[in-house]
């Protein structure tokens, strides 16, 4: 369609704005699938990261689940996580390797509040940064 067509229709109406809106709501902040399949994402979170539905779906780099579940598979005493941006690897470590520290590092201020929002929810002082 036209770009001014667009612009005539508000967002919450656009199509993709309404599909993203229905897997938020089947979802209910939780992932859906991959290897972190269950784990709480949105809930409680001052902020909605980039990755929104990818995540949820759980097809957020879906060509390294396998290595992940690999990873996971493995005894770990620690994990570090350099760059954890809003934690979803971080927790999602920390949900699937419950014997393990996981440190998470991150430089940007929001993306860490928001770690330790997520990572609060999940299993408090798993994830420490």
């Amino acid at each position: 369609m036209k770009r001014w067509f667009w612009q005539l229709i508000p967002w919450r109406f656009w199509p993709s704005t309404l599909v993203r809106r229905w897997i938020e709501k089947r979802a209910a902040g939780k992932v859906l699938g991959g290897p972190f399949a269950g784990m709480q994402y949105f809930a409680n979170t001052t902020a909605q990261h980039a990755l929104g539905v990818r995540a949820l779906l759980g097809s957020y780099e879906s060509e390294l689940h396998d290595i992940v579940q690999q990873l996971i598979n493995q005894e770990w005493d620690t994990i570090v996580d350099i760059g954890a941006a809003e934690g979803y690897y971080a927790v999602g470590f920390a949900r699937a390797c419950p014997k393990a520290k996981v440190i998470a590092f991150e430089g940007e201020e929001d993306a860490r509040r928001v770690l330790s929002e997520l990572a609060a929810q999940w299993r408090p002082g798993a994830v420490t940064d």
